[in-house]
């Protein structure tokens, strides 16, 4: 890591790689999460890292820079078993609306078992489909792919009961009845919210379902709870 001082570039810290042969630092990418123009973390791959047990092939590193403009090693990553993992690194717009930055790890046989030599080249900044979602262009031997990201929603179901409290002086719980009666009322009202600004990649009559289950340890005003679907 480098730091311009007037006219010259002074070196401030460098990190050497654990395994000799593992083209640690073949492909780098810095990530700023909240967009203040100040990098927050260093993402360094090793495509070539190999692990005999269990088999793994290409590893990357996350490392945090501190305020003192010093790396200091976060996480890293070895799950591939082959594929030279960490090949290329690039980091990807806000995907799901947390306002923060993302880094995307897609597995190319979730897409296709035909495909070779994918992610050789990533970009995921622009939305071409013009729906207010970022899409990721992921390059491979001989073609290219276009994902498009989802859109995310976040759903609160808010419950109220009438009566709030059962009265058991008006009927035997534990006797049988062949005609069965309302005892309470449920309601519920569900509330979704979108994360992402999509235009219209939400559509209405989202299924929803809401499961309660009796706590027979519970004593307070609801005595027993059913199982319910609930759609909107």
């Amino acid at each position: 890591m480098f730091k311009k001082m007037t006219h010259k570039w002074e070196a401030m810290s460098n990190i050497s790689g654990e395994q000799i042969g593992s083209y640690f630092g073949g492909s780098v990418c810095v990530l700023d999460l909240n967009s203040d123009s100040n990098t927050d973390f260093l993402v360094v791959g090793a495509p070539l890292y190999y692990k005999p047990h269990p088999q793994r092939e290409g590893r990357i590193y996350i490392y945090r820079l501190t305020q003192q403009l010093k790396l200091e090693k976060e996480l890293e990553i070895c799950e591939s078993a082959q594929g030279r993992f960490g090949m290329t690194l690039a980091a990807v717009a806000d995907l799901n609306g947390d306002q923060l930055q993302d880094l995307a790890r897609i597995v190319a046989s979730s897409i296709s078992k035909q495909l070779r030599h994918f992610g050789l080249a990533i970009d995921g900044v622009m939305d071409m489909g013009q729906d207010g979602l970022t899409d990721i262009a992921v390059g491979a031997q001989g073609t290219v792919l276009l994902l498009k990201t989802r859109p995310v929603v976040s759903i609160s179901a808010k419950l109220s009961f009438s009566p709030s409290e059962i009265s058991l002086n008006k009927f035997d719980c534990l006797g049988s009845s062949e005609n069965p009666f309302a005892v309470i009322t449920l309601n519920t009202c569900f509330s979704m919210t979108e994360n992402t600004n999509s235009k219209g990649a939400v559509k209405s009559g989202l299924n929803v379902s809401l499961e309660l289950n009796a706590d027979a340890n519970y004593i307070g005003p609801v005595t027993e709870w059913v199982n319910a679907d609930a759609t909107c």
